[in-house]
Formats: structure tokens, C-alpha cells, sequence
């Protein structure tokens, strides 16, 4: 995972130098893209799914930099709302009017990488517009944003600078709880009136709908990030953990409440198993990619995903890798959920995507419900100068996409942020000046979506750190130029002089 600027291959209408629009239109990935890559590949990064009030088909997904979607089939399909003119398009965090869903509130901002943006935004017209709705609460990164159920007015906004409430359908904010890095803020499963909220190191707990909150005992100190998990079966069970510290033997302790959140003990203690990492025996990237669920009708079923997904059947006892960071799903997870209407289906907001599960709840088999999910994070992108239809870029988390023939493919997997140029000869041929993976640091360049990658041989060093100029010229189509602190020039296109 790398923080960028995402760049996209599609956007909106722009204005051009003489007055004219120059229209555009979307050309994806729209949808999932078909994998050659030999590793999980993804769409975009996201960072949370929310439900419709009352309408089982209708989701709702935040996307860290292509906006708001909308389902209407139960996540098979997805459509843009008009957060494309909104500044930045970080989405963070969604609130849905149960009273009226053309009524929706956003929380901007990067909840991963836990940034700000520019505060909470609501839409009266199910997302075609926006408005800034941050009067009071300012540009504070919203991670949760609650409705009361018995008062559509009353809205509670958890913060990466504490916690604030609204009774007046987010006119206005006043603080609730000054301070705090709250990571997450979720209802009592049972008790509307109950709030529990957590930061790195504390968890809270509200019994008036977030208008005052107490700060609640934990067996041991911690550190790192907190998730919660609570569950209609049992409405007095609380789970929560933390991300905690792998280095220092103190990871991912797990503690269970059976008293509605009043006390905890200790059922994981923080150790070097850890749930947050790329397997129990290694580091994950912290706070970046964490979540916590527990089956709606099981309270002993309690679910962590972040890398992986691990499982526990005894209460958070002990936990089984039900993935592999790799293969079965896309890695950096940020959110498990299960659907409110649905106890059998269980979602996964990652940075590929959106996943769901299809073995039973067993969590061993996952498949994307992505398309139309058209929120790629772009680093960069080239085009064919002689083939309109002929896409490469290297994208966030998701590889090097390539698009042919209206059809886009993973071709390289992983982070990928390399150039990717095209000359006025070969259609195929691919160049990456700024790939420092071969040998010889050279530069590299690739024959269509599969063949080995070949050395540039450049005559100077790439290190990937800065980039490498290149320039291809239609009036001689066999020549290339390339400039690192000099100009070189080549004819053969493998050996500059």
C-alpha cells in the first residue's frame, strides 16, 4: 500500500483552452478485470459498506478516491454517483436517511490511511448532488456516521479528533467527546440508546445516544488501533481488539464482554500470533487494513480480517487462517459486514474491491462483486499512439492494468506505479522506463499481456525512485529518446549511446 494522488483514466466533462467541453466517457475497468497476472487481483480500494434501511438489494459502498456507489442487486452490480465533482472524491464513511434514502450523509477523507478532507457532505437526491454539511465539525475525518432510529435528525459522527453529534440533520455539529483517534463507533446490537466507541487505545461506551460517554476498563494497556464486534444473538456480547504491536510481542489482543460492554477479559491475549499480519507469524501494515464481525446468529462466531481471514468458533479463544493474503481474496481488508437481511452473506471491503463469501460461512472461498465498481487508483497510465483501444497503467494495490479490444486485464499484480509507454511501431510492446526490477536496473520492456519482461539496457542506473524521461517520435517510429540527467538516443530500442 502506497498514499497517492489517484489519477484516472475517465472522469468528467472538462473545460478546454478555447471554450469548447470536451466530452468524456467512462472506459473502466467497469467490469472486474480478467486476471493474467498469477496473483488475486482487484478493482479499487474500499473502505465501507452500508445497507439500505429497509430494502435488502440496495448497498451502499465509500471508495477511497472514486466516490459513492449504489447497488441495487445485492452488490452484483454498481453505479457512480455525482461524487465525481465533488473535490478529491475521498469517501470514508456513509449514513443513509431511514426515512427517506435520496437523503444521504458522507464522511470525506482517507479512513485507511486516516486523513482528512473536507468533512461531512449530504445529498437530499440520493447522491446526484452534494453539499458540505460540516458546520461546527469542520474538515474532521468522519469514521462512522449513526442515524438514531427514532429520530432522523439526530445524527452521531465518530472523528479522528473525537466525537460529535448533530439534532438538526447535520446543519450543525456540537462536540460530544473532545479528543480522541476513534476508529470506530457502533449501536448496542439490542439498545439503540447504547453506543459503543473505540480509539487506539481506550473503548467507550455511551448510554444516551451519544451525548455523554464513559471510558471503560480493559484488561491491559493498548495500543495500535481498535475494532468492535457485537451481534443481534446475544445483545450483551461485545467483542473488541486491537492492532497492538507485533514487534514487541503484543498483537492483537482480543477481549469479550458478556455484560453489554461494561467489563471485559481477556480471551486473546497480545502475543506474537498475530491476526493483523500477512500470516499469525509476521508483520501486517497496522492500522491501515483491520475489521472485526460476529455472526449475527452465533455469539461464540467471531470473524478478523486484514491481510487474511481468521476465525474463531469458541468466542475468540483460539482463531483458524481461513485465507491466504495471495490467493483466496484480495489483501488489505478493511471491513467484514454481514448483510442485516442475510445472515448467510458475509462481505469483505478490501482494496480490490468488495468480495462475498460463498462456502457457508465457512471463509475459505470469496469471489468479487465488483463491476461497475469503477474506483481504480491510478498512479500512472499511457495510451497507444496508433491504437486508440491499446491501456496501460500501473494502479494502487491492483498491478499494472491493461486494456485491449474493450477488454481490461490484470497483467503484473501487486502495487504497481511505474510509467508505461507505448512507441509508433508495435502495437504489443509495452516500455516501463522506470522499472528497477531486472538485473541490471535497466529499464524494461514487455511483448503483450504474458512474455518475460526485457532489459532496456539504459546507460545509467534506474533506482525507481525519480523518474525516467522518455519520448517516442512518429516521424522516425524505430528512434526513442531517454533522459536521466543527459539526453540519449536510440535506434534499436534495447542499447542507448
Amino acid at each position: 500500500m502506497k498514499k497517492i494522488l489517484a489519477l484516472a483514466l475517465l472522469i468528467f466533462s472538462v473545460t478546454i483552452s478555447d471554450g469548447q467541453v470536451a466530452n468524456w466517457k467512462l472506459t473502466g475497468p467497469i467490469k472486474f478485470p480478467i486476471d493474467k497476472s498469477g496473483q488475486v487481483n482487484g478493482m479499487g480500494r474500499v473502505c465501507q459498506i452500508v445497507f439500505h434501511p429497509t430494502d435488502p438489494n440496495k448497498m451502499y459502498a465509500a471508495s477511497a478516491s472514486g466516490g459513492v456507489f449504489i447497488s441495487t442487486n445485492a452488490g452484483k452490480n454498481w453505479t457512480v454517483t455525482g461524487t465525481d465533482g465533488l473535490p478529491l472524491m475521498q469517501c470514508a464513511s456513509l449514513c443513509i436517511d431511514y426515512s427517506n434514502d435520496k437523503i444521504i450523509y458522507l464522511g470525506s477523507g482517507d479512513a485507511n490511511n486516516y486523513t482528512n478532507s473536507f468533512g461531512i457532505w449530504k445529498s437530499i437526491n440520493g447522491g446526484v448532488t452534494w453539499n458540505q454539511s460540516n458546520s461546527g465539525i469542520g474538515n474532521r475525518l468522519a469514521v462512522n456516521i449513526l442515524m438514531d432510529p427514532t429520530n432522523n435528525q439526530t445524527i452521531i459522527a465518530a472523528t479522528n479528533d473525537g466525537i460529535w453529534k448533530s439534532t438538526d440533520a447535520g446543519a450543525t455539529w456540537t462536540v460530544k467527546k473532545s479528543g480522541g483517534d476513534f476508529k470506530q463507533m457502533i449501536f448496542n446490537a439490542g439498545n439503540s440508546n447504547i453506543i459503543y466507541a473505540i480509539t487506539s487505545s481506550q473503548f467507550y461506551r455511551s448510554t444516551d445516544k451519544g451525548n455523554t460517554w464513559t471510558t471503560i476498563s480493559l484488561p491491559a494497556s493498548n495500543s495500535g488501533g481498535g475494532r468492535i464486534g457485537v451481534t443481534k444473538a446475544d445483545a450483551n456480547r461485545v467483542y473488541i481488539t486491537f492492532v497492538g504491536d507485533y514487534g514487541n510481542n503484543a498483537s492483537t489482543p482480543v477481549y469479550k464482554s458478556t455484560d453489554g460492554g461494561l467489563t471485559f477479559t481477556t480471551v486473546k491475549p497480545a502475543n506474537t500470533y498475530n491476526i493483523n499480519g500477512y500470516d499469525q507469524g509476521s508483520y501486517g501494515q497496522g492500522d491501515y487494513g483491520y475489521g472485526m464481525t460476529v455472526d449475527p446468529n452465533n455469539a461464540n462466531i467471531v470473524w478478523i480480517c486484514a491481510h487474511c481471514v481468521f476465525k474463531s468458533t469458541n468466542g475468540g479463544v483460539t482463531w483458524a487462517k481461513q485465507t491466504d493474503w495471495a490467493v483466496e481474496m484480495h489483501t488489505d481488508m478493511h471491513q467484514m459486514i454481514f448483510s442485516p437481511y442475510d445472515a448467510t452473506k458475509l462481505f469483505n471491503a478490501n482494496d480490490g474491491g468488495i468480495w462475498v463469501n460463498t462456502d457457508g460461512l465457512v471463509g475459505v472461498t470469496w469471489i468479487p462483486s465488483c463491476d461497475g465498481l469503477s474506483c481504480t487508483e491510478f498512479y500512472e497510465s499511457g495510451q497507444s499512439p496508433i491504437k486508440k483501444d491499446r491501456i496501460g497503467g500501473g494502479t494502487q494495490d491492483n498491478g499494472e492494468l491493461y486494456y485491449d479490444a474493450s477488454t481490461w486485464y490484470t497483467n503484473i499484480p501487486g502495487d504497481w506505479a511505474q510509467q508505461v509507454m507505448f512507441d509508433y511501431q508495435h502495437t504489443d510492446w509495452i516500455y516501463y522506463p522506470n522499472d528497477p526490477r531486472e538485473a541490471s536496473k535497466k529499464g524494461s520492456r514487455r511483448t503483450g499481456l504474458t512474455s518475460n519482461h526485457q532489459e532496456l539496457m539504459f546507460p545509467f542506473t534506474v533506482d525507481g525512485g525519480h523518474p525516467i524521461n522518455m519520448e517516442f517520435t512518429p516521424l522516425q517510429n524505430n528512434v526513442a529518446f531517454v533522459a536521466d540527467n543527459d539526453i540519449y538516443r536510440t535506434k534499436l530500442l534495447y542499447t542507448f549511446c
